[in-house]
């Protein structure tokens, strides 16, 4: 990962709106059942949709700057907060099926952009059974 302009070959797409509203908290708390446990610090997903039918979701991580804290364009705390969603879009933000704690293993594309107050992510995920 560089620092630098996005070139305008790079931009992201707007963000799709689905019709399946994730709440955070509840989320979150479904994680923590799971075994992801995360401290009031480490949740920052909000506004979070997800594809009813495909493995997409989306949302928005604040992006808050700690004014103490050695400077970041984006700080770690929140690169992390960037692949939380990947579990909502895997169990298409339904609480039922997300019954087993799983971990990415291959990422495709990531394209972050600091300098802004909030990161809107968009995460498509799906299991691979083949090496359970």
């Amino acid at each position: 990962m560089k620092s630098g302009s996005a070139r305008p070959d790079m931009l992201p797409e707007p963000q799709p709106d689905y019709l399946r509203k994730v709440s955070a908290v509840g989320w979150y708390r479904i994680m923590e059942r799971i075994g992801f446990t995360y401290g009031p610090t480490s949740r920052d997903m909000r506004d979070i949709s997800t594809d009813p039918i495909g493995h997409e979701a989306v949302c928005t991580v604040d992006n808050i700057r700690d004014e103490t804290a050695p400077f970041y364009e984006v700080h770690p705390r929140i690169l992390d907060n960037l692949f939380q969603p990947m579990t909502v879009s895997m169990y298409q933000g339904n609480p039922s099926q997300f019954n087993q704690l799983s971990m990415h293993t291959y990422v495709s594309e990531i394209f972050v952009s600091g300098g802004t107050n909030e990161i809107k992510v968009t995460t498509k995920a799906w299991q691979d059974l083949m090496g359970a």
